[in-house]
């Protein structure tokens, strides 16, 4: 047995011993939805940035006016985000309520860090005892701030809740609803065995005092994603406070995947950039040793074809248990976002899969990008 070749099956091992303790934690978060939910109403407030979001921005104000939450207890502020379309003025005149608002983003309109200033402008506008966060493409339903909250008390700092894409009709938008899925789950489940490491902004909580506690943003505003991560992390290495999952469908949040390629690719690489900044090294190894087990599957066809077909067996039985293992996290989707997995789509995935997490994180690494009609840099 070659040393490459031992190389693949420790990657391999290492790999599925990764996903077997993500089922573990989403075992842990799913649990967690049978415990007596706790008797805590916080004041909340709900920030919502938006730039150049005229298309949907009146679905939003929708969801957030017919939320069920005491009305004396709850503020919704939309922050403009340097907004150059009518989004804003649709928004005017759509707001009837006195707990909703609009404020313009205090931070200058710049190549980095707009999405946070836009938040911390509203925090520092906020009366809440909790922060909730969600984008202004996303819906969510009248239960949502009461499932989330329920999560809370005194030794939980932050609640990450599920996201998920609707209106999927392409194939396109299909496969990002797996892969998204998934990415989900997996950080459900990292939560699950306290090991925070993924989260989404479009579904996140906090307490107002724990995001002053540990200086909120002010070490990584210059990197222009990370609003959500970087935050939970640095509340997780304080040791001070709980990381909580809400797996629970009436926490649910939804929002729409990318029309066109160029745009999905500018999303991910946005995504992929903010992982040179984790401050947790390990978490950082890990991530480096699951890159090294995708690109061990285009180095073993190489060597399948050009030196050793054992190689190729090697390639196919690594690609078997991979699938397995990973529609072992993907199953739960079933519960959280009232979902079948299509095995055939999951089956073909696969193939663009591997060489979509190679190529992504090098394009996130090098170049700058474009996002909400912005070039962007890490």
């Amino acid at each position: 047995m070659t040393f490459l070749t031992i190389l693949f099956i420790c990657l391999l091992v290492f790999y599925l011993l990764f996903i077997l303790r993500v089922i573990h934690g989403i075992g842990v978060v799913s649990a967690d939805r049978f415990l007596v939910k706790k008797d805590y109403t916080p004041s909340v407030t709900l920030i919502i940035p938006f730039r150049n979001e005229a298309d949907v921005i009146l679905d939003s104000l929708k969801c957030a006016q017919a939320l069920d939450y005491p009305g004396d207890k709850l503020e919704v502020i939309y922050v403009d985000d340097h907004s150059d379309d009518e989004g804003c003025a649709k928004l005017k005149n759509a707001i009837s309520e006195n707990h909703i608002r609009i404020i313009k983003n205090a931070h200058k309109n710049s190549r980095s860090g707009q999405k946070k200033g836009a938040i911390l402008t509203g925090i520092n506008n906020s009366t809440g005892e909790v922060i909730f966060t969600t984008d202004a493409d996303c819906t969510f339903q009248k239960n949502w701030i009461k499932t989330m909250v329920s999560k809370f008390d005194e030794n939980v700092g932050f609640v990450s809740g599920p996201v998920f894409y609707e209106d999927t009709k392409t194939l396109f938008e299909k496969f990002q609803q797996m892969e998204f899925a998934g990415l989900v789950l997996v950080g459900a489940g990292l939560i699950g065995i306290n090991k925070p490491l993924l989260c989404n902004g479009a579904n996140i909580a906090y307490k107002r005092n724990v995001f002053l506690s540990v200086g909120g943003f002010e070490d990584n505003m210059n990197i222009s994603s990370g609003d959500d991560e970087f935050l939970m992390q640095k509340i997780a290495s304080t040791g001070d406070y709980e990381i909580k999952f809400c797996f629970e469908n009436s926490a649910l949040v939804s929002t729409k995947g990318c029309r066109t390629i160029n745009k999905f690719v500018m999303q991910r690489r946005r995504w992929a950039s903010k992982s040179l900044f984790y401050k947790d090294k390990i978490k950082v190894l890990s991530l480096i040793m699951i890159y090294l087990f995708y690109l061990s599957f285009p180095v073993m066809v190489v060597l399948g074809i050009s030196t050793d077909y054992l190689y190729l067996r090697l390639f196919w039985f690594a690609l078997v248990f991979k699938g397995a293992f990973e529609l072992g996290v993907l199953k739960n989707a079933e519960f959280l976002f009232n979902k079948k997995i299509n095995k055939f789509l999951f089956a073909v995935a696969q193939f663009f899969h591997i060489p979509y997490i190679i190529i992504i994180p090098l394009l996130g690494i090098y170049g700058n990008y474009e996002w909400k009609e912005r070039k962007l840099k890490r």
